[in-house]
């Protein structure tokens, strides 16, 4: 299911749990936390989703809101993957 997910915006799972930290990448992560978040998934969960660990899922969801109006290609992936 989240391989299918993250084809609608052009990620594969493989790049998502990788070490990169290209803006895209980084901004696909925090867009998969907050639906997966969204979706009562635990903190420990999320971050075996995404291959990070839980502090790091926490960081990610901070202050996502302002995130969201504030960088447009986090507000894009987030539409797409919530359509």
């Amino acid at each position: 299911m989240i391989e299918a997910t993250l084809s609608r915006i052009g990620i594969t799972l493989d790049e998502l749990q990788s070490n990169s930290r290209k803006r895209e990448l980084v901004c696909a992560r925090r867009v998969v936390a907050k639906i997966l978040r969204d979706n009562s998934e635990s903190l420990h969960s999320i971050g075996r989703v995404i291959n990070r660990d839980h502090s790091t899922v926490a960081y990610l969801l901070k202050d996502f809101d302002v995130i969201l109006k504030c960088d447009e290609m986090a507000r894009e992936m987030y539409d797409r993957l919530t359509e």
